[in-house]
């Protein structure tokens, strides 16, 4: 019996100890980060006695988990706040508006036409559209900065997260060999890989599984392998296949590379990505689009006018190419496809990306989609063979503002599947210039005048009501500068509602039998394809005539020019809105996700730090249950150490009743 006593009381003793020490480490790492408590289960003996069992980490995987989720979630907004902040902050600002700019070109323009001869109000207008296109290329330069500082933090995340990868593997390698070879959990070196596998969770969103080891597991959020056992897959930042210029994010097999979705990544890493695409690339795409519709429709309309040495008005901005990427995998990297903005079709542009796929060697389908690579149209089919080729070579794709052309290797022939990439609207801002040389280039007044004859009996007088296309190919304006011979130049009523269209030897070229009003008259007479065209203020009287000629006194009507300004406050940017409109649009469109992304961390933030609440109340180390501990695991110890007393005193009594 005092045998039994005795391994009784040194169980106790060898319990309360345990105990104790579990006690001791949990109390010297009250301040280490990532620790979680421990517990060392007792269980009864049969034979009388306390046993021992292990010394456990006091966790609770689901609560984990949605600490690693909620933490992913925060670090995710939070560095698309940071980055969309500087951005609202630039944009918000009035004295780096774009509109700020647009106002003080078009009021130029107006001054211009209050005087088109005045040289000096010219120069300043120059300056004020030299001015405007240094803005969308400073505008465009903020895009491309951020875009790379975005990058680069990219890398230096990505570097961490293989780091902490590598550890996680190694750690399983030290818990393998302790728990199996040496016998003992490793408590500490789990604390250790959890606690860095929370860390990863600020960078990307983690899935967390135990094989049959119990060694920690690694994936993304898609389910693709980062870590397993000791082994690694690491992460990097690869060309993408159409535009060497954005960085794809991998994974490296060894053998092979796998592209991963960027939608859902979570942590640091989704937020600078998705912020680059959605935020960055569409802010870019924007800016370009504006760029090209002004750019367009200036130049359009100036083409329409005479210059101020009484030329026809040239190109007042210029755009860059666009920039055309195939595919590695293509049939022939000789093939190439050129693009270009149809002329005056801009407003046409969106902020799309296209992707041509050819189904023949002469006809291919189309397909558009947002800068986050959803799908914007239903694809299109075209066949070239059945499409009008402009002299040059291109073919007008309706809808969407572009021509293309196919440069293909004669010897080989495109083939079905070889793909090609192109996003009219990107890097346009940043490429935008003038192609103006100066003020005069600006062509105010109208390339004809129009004129009734004194000898007229009514008082109506002739206008201009529209001037198209001053093309020598294709309207009555002639290259040298003047109108052809048989182009429309006089206008006979022979009643108050016929008229004759009169050629320069005033030959009849069409006569109008019932004219419905004195609106468009070529139009009325068949003759819109003249490039121009006439009306009259009132009811003409038979025997009127009046007349039409090309400005060879170089008359300074600011006909045109009051065309260009009238650009201003035109829809079409994307056919809906003004360029100041559109511009607002952007600015509203950076405000909006700033703010939103705002909101979200804020409140990814109370979530994240609840969840840190629900972990630390479930793992964390409580000096104050510690202490109680400790004091009740001393009287045990000291309890059971009076058993062991009481054995040997009942031995000795027992051996001197012997004696």
């Amino acid at each position: 019996m005092a045998g039994d006593l005795y391994s009784i009381g040194l169980s106790g003793v060898l319990a309360s100890s345990a105990q104790i020490v579990t006690t001791g480490q949990n109390t010297a790492n009250v301040n280490t980060e990532g620790y979680n408590r421990q517990t060392t289960s007792l269980s009864t003996q049969q034979n009388g006695g306390v046993e021992v069992g292990s010394t456990k980490r006091v966790v609770d995987e689901f609560v984990n988990t949605q600490l690693r989720s909620d933490t992913s979630n925060y670090n995710y907004f939070d560095s698309y706040y940071q980055q969309g902040a500087i951005a609202d902050e630039i944009f918000s600002d009035k004295a780096t508006s774009l509109n700020t700019y647009l106002n003080n070109a078009f009021d130029s323009l107006q001054s211009v036409n209050s005087d088109p001869t005045n040289t000096g109000t010219r120069k300043i207008a120059y300056t004020d559209l030299k001015n405007l296109v240094s803005h969308f290329n400073e505008l465009a330069s903020f895009s491309q900065d951020q875009t790379s500082l975005v990058n680069e933090q990219l890398t230096s995340n990505i570097d961490i997260i293989n780091e902490y990868a590598n550890q996680i593997a190694d750690l399983n390698g030290k818990i393998l060999v302790q728990e199996t070879v040496g016998g003992s959990k490793a408590n500490e070196l789990r604390d250790t890989q959890e606690d860095i596998a929370r860390q990863i969770s600020e960078y990307l969103d983690i899935k967390i599984s135990f094989d049959e080891n119990d060694l920690m597991e690694l994936q993304l959020g898609g389910g693709q392998p980062l870590v397993l056992q000791t082994s690694v897959n690491k992460l990097s930042l690869s060309p993408s296949e159409y535009d060497s210029t954005t960085y794809e994010l991998v994974l490296d097999f060894e053998d092979y590379e796998l592209g991963i979705d960027t939608t859902d990544l979570g942590g640091s890493i989704g937020g600078l990505m998705n912020y680059r695409a959605d935020f960055l690339e569409e802010l870019d795409r924007q800016l370009g689009q504006q760029a090209i519709v002004i750019s367009d429709s200036v130049n359009q309309q100036n083409r329409l006018g005479l210059d101020a040495n009484g030329d026809y008005g040239k190109r007042i901005f210029d755009l860059a190419d666009i920039t055309v990427s195939q595919s590695g995998k293509n049939s022939s990297l000789i093939h190439e496809v050129d693009v270009r903005v149809e002329e005056g079709k801009a407003s046409e542009l969106s902020t799309d990306t296209y992707e041509l796929i050819m189904t023949s060697n002469n006809a291919f389908e189309l397909r558009s989609f947002g800068v986050s690579g959803e799908s914007t149209a239903p694809a299109r089919f075209f066949d070239l063979d059945q499409m009008e080729k402009t002299p040059d070579g291109y073919f007008s794709i309706p809808g969407i503002g572009i021509e293309l052309k196919l440069e293909e290797d004669v010897k080989v022939g495109f083939r079905p599947g070889d793909t090609f990439q192109f996003a009219p609207t990107s890097l346009a801002a940043a490429n935008i210039s003038l192609a103006s040389t100066s003020g005069d280039d600006l062509a105010m007044n109208a390339p004809i005048q129009v004129e009734r004859s004194a000898d007229n009996l009514s008082d109506a007088k002739i206008s201009i009501s529209s001037v198209s296309n001053t093309d020598a190919d294709t309207s009555a304006f002639s290259a040298d500068g003047d109108l052809y011979r048989f182009a429309p130049q006089g206008i006979r009523f022979t009643s108050e509602t016929s008229f004759d269209v009169l050629d320069q030897d005033g030959l009849i070229l069409a006569q109008v039998a019932d004219a419905k009003n004195y609106t468009d008259l070529l139009a009325q007479a068949g003759l819109d394809e003249s490039g121009y065209d006439v009306s009259l203020s009132s009811k003409p009287t038979a025997g009127d005539v009046f007349n039409i000629s090309f400005n060879q006194s170089g008359r300074h009507d600011n006909y045109n020019g009051r065309a260009i300004a009238d650009l201003q406050n035109k829809a079409l940017v994307g056919g809906s809105q003004s360029f100041a409109d559109a511009y607002t649009s952007t600015v509203a469109r950076v405000g909006n996700l700033t703010n939103t992304a705002k909101t979200n961390m804020e409140s990814s933030e109370v979530m994240m730090e609840q969840s840190i609440a629900r972990r630390d109340e479930v793992s964390a180390v409580s000096l104050d249950e510690e202490a109680v501990n400790l004091i009740r695991y001393q009287n045990s110890y000291a309890a059971s150490s009076q058993v062991i007393s009481a054995a040997e005193k009942s031995f000795q009594t027992l051996l001197n009743s012997i004696r």
